[in-house]
């Protein structure tokens, strides 16, 4: 069994395990036009998560990672609050918000690949300095967000599913048609395992490199917007707080390799719900908000062991 399919039985395995523990985990229901219910709720709240669940993937995949997730979140948010204060459309605002997320991911991958820095060196730089400016930017202050946009995007739905939902399920979708349909996806692993054998063979490394942390950029700055639009205001010192966290967890549990070169979209995804639906389980047996990270910081040691190419080579001596 592949890792990505191993996180989609862990995954219908918790979900078991809720229907048993929660009463009412199953009950959908038709209200006001949408669908309701603790499983539409994961799918919303967790479409977020699955974001820059993705955009870590790819990260990862070339070998590196980005640390600068939350704070990209925070920054998206508060400017996108900030300007619709200002009267500034969602054309405007939207542009701006993403925009952040792409000048951030660009100045990772600079540093990464032009300046030959460390990637955890390097993303932790924006991840520390990037929160002071979403500060700066709120002015210190929590801003309220209920400009028609935010509405519509924290609360509305098409089809009887949350727009959150509709927007990660499009933006995961183009990523998912461009790694199949072009060398995208092989020159990220490529590089995340054999950087000089890229090198020789003329493989365009920091192109990939660079498209890799923009994106990841990208995908956190509209994790923002959504984060925003949902609870209706930015707070730049807990908007997106600890999401690096569920990154790399969702990331590992999904089966990318953390060490680079393996890496699976659909584990990922896998990994991100696992995630969301872990946390209605904790909530629900009454684990307190503070606590929570604990498993999944012993999730990440777990799935980064069994991940490791000496574990895997191990046990299939073991199983011959």
């Amino acid at each position: 069994m592949t890792p990505a399919r191993r996180a989609w039985s862990a995954l219908a395995l918790l979900v078991v395990v809720d229907l048993v523990m929660i009463p009412d985990f199953h009950r959908i229901a038709w209200v006001g036009g949408a669908w309701r219910g603790l499983p539409i709720d994961i799918l919303e709240h967790g479409a977020r998560l699955c974001l820059v669940a993705i955009g870590a993937a790819l990260v990862v995949a070339t070998g590196g990672v980005d640390l600068g997730i939350g704070t990209v979140m925070a920054l998206s948010g508060a400017l996108a609050a900030r300007l619709s204060a200002e009267g500034h459309g969602f054309p405007v605002v939207a542009s701006a918000a993403i925009g952040i997320g792409v000048a951030v991911g660009l100045v990772n991958a600079a540093m990464v690949v032009v300046g030959r820095m460390p990637p955890i060196v390097a993303t932790l730089v924006p991840m520390v300095a990037g929160r002071g400016v979403a500060h700066l930017v709120a002015g210190g202050a929590i801003l309220a967000v209920d400009a028609p946009w935010a509405v519509r995007l924290g609360s509305g739905t098409w089809l009887g599913m949350p727009i959150a939902v509709w927007v990660a399920t499009g933006v995961i979708a183009v990523v998912a048609l461009l790694l199949r349909r072009t060398a995208v996806g092989a020159g990220l692993a490529a590089v995340g395992s054999n950087p000089a054998a890229c090198r020789i063979a003329g493989v365009p490394s920091g192109r990939l490199i660079t498209l890799a942390y923009a994106t990841s950029g990208t995908f956190a700055a509209i994790a923002g917007l959504l984060a925003a639009a949902d609870v209706r205001s930015a707070d730049a010192h807990n908007l997106g707080q600890f999401v690096e966290l569920d990154a790399v967890v969702a990331v590992v549990i999904g089966g990318t390799a953390i060490s680079g070169g393996v890496f699976s979209l659909g584990g990922a995804l896998a990994g991100a719900l696992f995630l969301q639906t872990l946390t209605v389980t904790l909530h629900a047996a009454g684990v307190r908000s503070d606590v929570a990270p604990l498993p999944k910081a012993l999730l990440v040691l777990v799935a980064a062991v069994v991940s490791h190419p000496q574990f895997r080579i191990r046990r299939t001596r073991s199983a011959s």
